[in-house]
């Protein structure tokens, strides 16, 4: 394929229509820069003109376009994206190299998607992958301003949302990752008294594989998944009974509703016997998580508890196609300020002697003004890329 080099009057049509045209707060595409450390201490604006980064986004946007191409996406005229400078040491060229195996994972298997929702799927969860890897990177090792910092570059273009679950899936894989360099060689000698392979030379390729099996089964349970609705609720109820079972807590004395310990907990034995490298992880280092390394196990259980939600998206698959439940906006309440304690409403009205049964509190109004909430309703949506080439999700 050709380098895609837009013209003089494309880049400044581009740059008016982003002064106008509002630039949502999405997940987009990651270029990684590797830049002298000289480099790292221009404005943004001074690197970009430098002959090392167009040379790079040249080459990052020349293979963004042969993906849009192959999932059949309509062609963009421009492309957003997040710029994460690196600097070119040892450290830098390791940070590098992590984000990017991570970034790429998505990218990997060759995946076929059935259907247009399903390739703008796979391209959000490219997107995501990359802002997980730059951010494990970045809590690894340093190198660059915390991404996700008051003054970072995921703060200036994703949303409140979005930074918040890549906070808490980072921090478990952060944690899942130091469980590993301490139990690797209990996990070594298990797999060999199998009489079976350990293909690991060092322990992010366990982490690494890891997550590639976890963006496998992910995808089979959403897109791939040809039966109805998918629960959500359920999803969430497992995983809590997961992370019980993780952490060895007996609950039978606190959640009955979740049925006899022993017997789930031999259902949650058989599930990781079958679930690849991070079943047999778990199998071998959970006799050991009160003893040699029950510090970073206790660390690894508490971070994947608090994240829960994060691995959780808000989309029904069905026959391979996403659905959402419809949101409503909810009208603002008009409440008056008399039936209203003082500790609950300190309207001006209070204050100025108005007739209190006339007066509306502004605390409520303010409190309920903007507000969404979902309703049962599960309604198709897709994905689509609006005129500054952002993916956006909309009600089908």
């Amino acid at each position: 394929m050709q380098n895609y080099s837009p013209s003089s009057d494309n880049k400044n049509l581009y740059k008016l229509a982003k002064n106008v045209l509002e630039k949502p707060k999405v997940l987009q595409d990651l270029a990684l820069i590797s830049v002298p450390e000289s480099l790292m201490l221009f404005p943004d604006e001074a690197r970009q003109r430098s002959t090392i980064v167009q040379s790079a986004l040249s080459t990052w946007e020349e293979q963004v376009r042969e993906d849009d191409l192959r999932f059949g996406f309509e062609e963009r005229c421009w492309i957003p994206r997040i710029e994460i400078y690196i600097p070119d040491t040892p450290d830098g060229k390791k940070f590098f190299k992590i984000a990017k195996a991570i970034g790429d994972i998505p990218m990997q298997f060759n995946i076929l998607p059935k259907n247009q929702e399903q390739a703008y799927w796979l391209k959000t969860l490219h997107y995501f992958y990359q802002a997980r890897g730059v951010l494990f990177a970045y809590k690894l090792l340093g190198k660059i301003p915390d991404p996700i910092g008051a003054e970072g570059v995921f703060e200036q273009h994703l949303s409140e949302s979005i930074i918040r679950n890549l906070h808490f899936i980072t921090e478990v894989d952060i944690a899942e990752y130091k469980l590993i360099i301490e139990g690797e060689p209990y996990f070594k000698k298990w797999i060999l008294r199998r009489q079976e392979a350990y293909p690991f030379k060092n322990p992010f390729q366990i982490l690494l594989e890891i997550q590639k099996q976890a963006f496998l089964e992910g995808w089979s349970l959403g897109p791939k998944n040809n039966d109805n609705w998918l629960s959500i609720e359920n999803q969430k109820d497992l995983l809590s009974i997961r992370v019980f079972l993780l952490a060895q807590s007996d609950w039978n004395n606190c959640v009955e509703e979740r049925g006899d310990y022993q017997e789930q907990e031999q259902e949650y034995l058989k599930f990781l016997e079958k679930s690849g490298w991070y079943g047999r992880l778990i199998l071998a280092l959970r006799p050991y998580s009160d003893i040699e390394f029950g510090e970073p196990w206790r660390r690894y259980v508490e971070a994947l508890r608090a994240g829960k939600p994060a691995y959780i998206d808000d989309f029904y698959w069905r026959k391979g196609l996403p659905y959402k439940r419809r949101e409503r906006t909810i009208e603002p309440e008009s409440v008056p300020c008399s039936s209203m304690s003082l500790q609950q409403c300190d309207c001006p009205f209070r204050s100025l002697g108005s007739d209190l049964s006339a007066s509306i509190c502004l605390t409520v109004l303010e409190e309920t003004t903007g507000k969404t909430k979902k309703t049962a309703e599960r309604v198709r949506v897709k994905g689509s890329f609006n005129p500054l080439g952002y993916l956006l999700w909309v009600w089908a």
